[in-house]
């Protein structure tokens, strides 16, 4: 059955060490193993590797003057009417 992952055996004329990845894998794009047969697990797995994405990301709010601060007020108005 074509795209099934024995399929792909026959594309490689040599096997490859156990573990290996034809992708790079760096700190911009790291790769994590998720079990897929416990739903529960996964999901807090993933949500653990999403948190500490974030937490690591320097995010901080960007900075407005005055004027700025005053056409968002205004705009506030106008959505509230």
């Amino acid at each position: 059955m074509p795209g099934t992952p024995l399929d792909a055996k026959t594309v490689w004329k040599e096997p490859h060490p156990q573990g290996h990845a034809d992708h790079q894998v760096s700190r911009a794009a790291p790769w994590y193993v998720v079990p897929a047969d416990d739903k529960e697990n996964a999901r807090l797995i993933v949500s653990q590797i999403v948190l500490d994405t974030l937490g690591t990301l320097q995010m901080s709010y960007p900075k407005s003057d005055a004027m700025r601060r005053q056409e968002l007020l205004t705009i506030r108005e106008q959505l509230l009417k």
